[in-house]
């Protein structure tokens, strides 16, 4: 009898290794499958920007890369955003984007309006400049929030030298909202420029009733309305 209960569990043991040797070439293919599918999938990209940081609060840190695909738009090149998780030795795609990075030509006569990415309190933070005599400057932050990637903050200004300035802020979280108008004359026979002087300073609310996805955000092209003075700002 007590060889027989011998004999059933060294089977139970033999089974239960095979079955973790299994796991383990399960999770190793899969890991090669998705690094090559990313390989594949990024060919002809050139990547444009990259910044490295902890975006779910496990004290490991993310990868997040932008890559222009080559892919021509109405503005340019189109942009994707790839965010990877560490595995192991390796990094394995977890989120792709697109839209939050602006195209290639979408600066205006400054060119390429993409400036930098960066992580920053657990949030993925894009800033992105344009214009031509009325300059423009965007600044978006997105956080990992009910399983997609939320923006929860913009940040705009707008102005031209020797005329005004106007900054928006935007918490899309608490919906409060902080806009500013400074004004600046400059005496331009003597080449003299004047201190900016704030003429508005205003605060209020408007909260959405969710803050938009991450994927198919497009940069400056939504609108918020000053209610105080009718003024049109574009986040």
């Amino acid at each position: 009898m007590k060889k027989q209960i011998t004999f059933y569990f060294y089977i139970f043991l033999f089974n239960i290794f095979n079955l973790t040797i299994n796991n383990i070439y399960v999770a190793y293919s899969f890991s090669l499958y998705s690094n090559n599918f990313i390989a594949q999938d990024t060919d002809n990209f050139n990547k444009i920007g990259e910044a490295l940081g902890d975006l779910d609060n496990d004290s490991i840190p993310e990868k997040v890369v932008v890559y222009d695909t080559n892919k021509e738009t109405e503005f340019g090149t189109q942009r994707k955003i790839h965010i990877f998780k560490k595995t192991e030795n390796s990094w394995t795609l977890w989120e792709k984007n697109t839209g939050a990075v602006l195209p290639s030509k979408h600066g205006g006569v400054w060119g390429d309006p993409f400036q930098e990415i960066n992580i920053e309190n657990g949030a993925i933070k894009i800033y992105h400049f344009g214009g031509s005599r009325y300059k423009w400057q965007y600044i978006h932050q997105y956080k990992y929030l009910e399983n997609d990637w939320k923006l929860i903050e913009a940040t705009v200004e707008f102005g031209a030298f020797c005329d005004y300035y106007e900054t928006l802020n935007y918490n899309l979280i608490t919906g409060n909202i902080i806009y500013k108008k400074e004004e600046e004359k400059c005496d331009r026979a003597n080449n003299i420029n004047q201190e900016k002087e704030i003429v508005e300073s205003l605060e209020f609310t408007q909260k959405l009733e969710q803050p938009p996805n991450m994927n198919g955000f497009y940069p400056g092209n939504n609108e918020i309305v000053i209610p105080q003075n009718n003024t049109t700002i574009y986040y």
